[in-house]
Parts: structure tokens; sequence; C-alpha cells
């Protein structure tokens, strides 16, 4: 069996650091526009991003059915349920199936005030009973039960704090172990800074897309971090090597060794990206809308955890060096100030 070997080896990567940098700012671009449309299209711009209930705030309503739900039969109570919304001013924004007999189907707040929204919530529930009793049809052994939740608005503000306080602590714990694990400053603020960029790239991505951001955006953010730094560590790790393999008293070409790191680690990154990008991949062909608005996320922030591991991150430290050692060569060139003596002082008084 022919061994897979994935190489840039002589290839100038991180000479390109302006091509890897415009990339993430012409997609961050792309978001803005499609941001735009969105908006001007919904005639909101708080519609400019699908966000989910988790973070809005908005119902759940569950419907159990006694007998078995095929496609068809699925999407004949969906529609049902859906007329009922309407006729309350409002739709529902996921739906998916629960087992093999239940519909679940989320719609946002009917009123920003608590008590309008429980009393809207009960005729809801209470038309989606009523209207069931006559449709019989599609549910030979009797009326579904009915289960309504509520999400408030509070709730969903501790959901968001949270999320945010997850991704920061996670990012500057990662900051502080590379700072302590390689004892280099810039390589740490080169990792963190290529996080941030796949944590952007995804939402952009999303937002482009319009994929809903809820709680299974987090959990993806999360696992891309995870997944992303864990290459960046193994190519700084080779760099690192590298650097101690250098010839004593020969000066180093950092671009060169940092292009020779890339090289030898692209082949280990590439095989393990399109790995866990295929069975992601299947989970976001085949899943249902729950799996999928996780799976999404996730192979867009593999995309960009590639990138920024193998193009960006270096790039980044070969240019943080550089300045550095620009600042050095300055500063030591700079001419020191003579201290006078007080007898030279004394003198040049007189």
């Amino acid at each position: 069996m022919k061994k897979i070997k994935m190489s840039l080896a002589g290839t100038k990567v991180v000479e390109k650091w302006k091509i890897w940098i415009t990339i993430p700012i012409v997609i961050v671009m792309l978001a803005l526009v499609a941001f735009g449309i969105y908006a001007g299209v919904k005639g909101d711009v708080a519609q400019g991003i699908n966000v989910g209930i988790d973070f809005t705030g908005g119902n759940i309503v569950t419907i159990h059915f006694k007998d078995n739900l095929d496609k068809d039969t699925y999407n004949a109570n969906l529609a049902i349920v859906n007329e009922v919304l309407s006729a309350h001013g409002t739709e529902s924004s996921l739906d998916q199936q629960a087992g093999e007999t239940g519909i679940v189907i989320r719609y946002p707040l009917i009123s920003k005030d608590n008590t309008e929204n429980e009393v809207s919530n009960a005729a809801v529930k209470a038309d989606i009973e009523k209207i069931f009793e006559g449709k019989l049809l599609l549910n030979a052994e009797g009326v579904p039960t009915v289960d309504l939740e509520y999400n408030g608005p509070s709730a969903s503000a501790t959901l968001i704090l949270t999320a945010f306080l997850s991704v920061l602590i996670s990012t500057i714990l990662i900051l502080f172990y590379i700072i302590i694990r390689f004892k280099n400053l810039f390589t740490g603020l080169s990792a963190v800074i290529a996080l941030i960029h796949d944590v952007i790239m995804v939402f952009c991505m999303t937002l482009i897309f319009n994929i809903q951001i809820n709680s299974a955006f987090i959990a993806a953010i999360i696992t891309v971090i995870a997944y992303s730094i864990n290459n960046t560590i193994v190519l700084f790790d080779r760099v690192r090597e590298n650097e101690l393999d250098h010839p004593i008293g020969v000066p180093m070409n950092r671009n060169y060794v940092v292009n020779k790191s890339i090289a030898q680690t692209l082949s280990r990154s590439m095989i393990t990206t399109i790995t866990t990008m295929a069975a992601i991949v299947i989970f976001a062909i085949i899943g249902v809308d729950a799996i999928r608005e996780f799976a999404l996320p996730v192979i867009f922030g593999l995309v960009a955890g590639t990138f920024s591991s193998v193009f960006l991150a270096p790039s980044l430290y070969c240019q943080m060096k550089a300045a550095s050692d620009r600042a050095e060569i300055k500063r030591k060139a700079k001419p020191k100030k003579e201290k006078k003596s007080g007898h030279r002082k004394a003198k040049e008084a007189i």
C-alpha cells in the first residue's frame, strides 16, 4: 500500500503572509454583505443573524402521537401545527422528530411580556389540541399529547454569558499553556490569534449560510478550538526542534526553518483533518437538524483550523520574531549616553 505523502517542501509559505491575512478579511467582508442582505430581506437589523431561541428566548412545543410517524405523516402533522402558529402571528424556527412518535417545534416569543406570552402559549396549546381532534385520520388512536415549554430572556442571557466565559477562559488557559510549554511569548500569541481567527471564520460562514446560532453552535466552537490548537502545537513543537538542531554560530534563517517545519507536519495535519471531516460530513448529510446545526460549524472550523495552523499561525510567528529582531538591532545600535563624572561636570560649569 502506497504511503500518502503531502508536502510543501521548498515552498515559501510564511513569505506569503499578506495572502494568508487577506483571505479571512475577504470572508469577513462577505459575511457583512450577507448580514446586510438577510437584514434587508427581513426588514429588521436584528434578523440579519439567525439566532436560535436558546439565546433570544422562545417556546418549544412537543407533540407525542400514539402511532409511529413516517415522512408523509410527519409533514402533514407539521403543516397542521404551522397553521396554528401562523394564526397566532408566529412561525416555527426549527422542527425535528422526537423518537418515532413525536414532533418538536421551536418558535419565537409571541410577546416580550412574560404574562402575555404565557397567555398566548396557552392559546396555542389549546388550538393545537383542538385542531387535532378534528383530524384523527392522521392519528387513528386518539388526540396527541401536547407539551409546551417556555425559555425566557433571563435564561437566554445567562446562557450567552456562560458560553462567552467558557470560550474566553479556555482561550486564556491555552495561551498560558503554550507560553509555559514553549517558553516563547510569540508562539503563544500567534497560536491564540489563530484560534480567534478560527472562531471568527466559523461565525462568518455560519452567518453567510444563515445557519442558526444556538447551544450546538457554542459546542461546535469549543470543539474547533480544541482541535485547531492541537495542530498548531504540533507545528510549533517541530519548529522548536528544528531551531534547537540548528548549528551553533551559524546565522539562522527563521523563515526557512518554519517553512521546513510546515512541510514536515503537513501530511499529518491534512490526513487528520480529512479523516475527521469524513465522519462530520456524513453527520451533516444524513443527520437530523439538531445534529446538522452542530456538524456544519464544525466543518467550517476544521477548514479554518487547518488553514490557520498551516499558513496563518507560523506566518504570524515569523512576522512577530522579525519585528522583535529589528527592535533589538535598533536598541543595540542606539549610541549610549556618556555618563558625566562629578569632576567633569564641575569643570564644565567653570
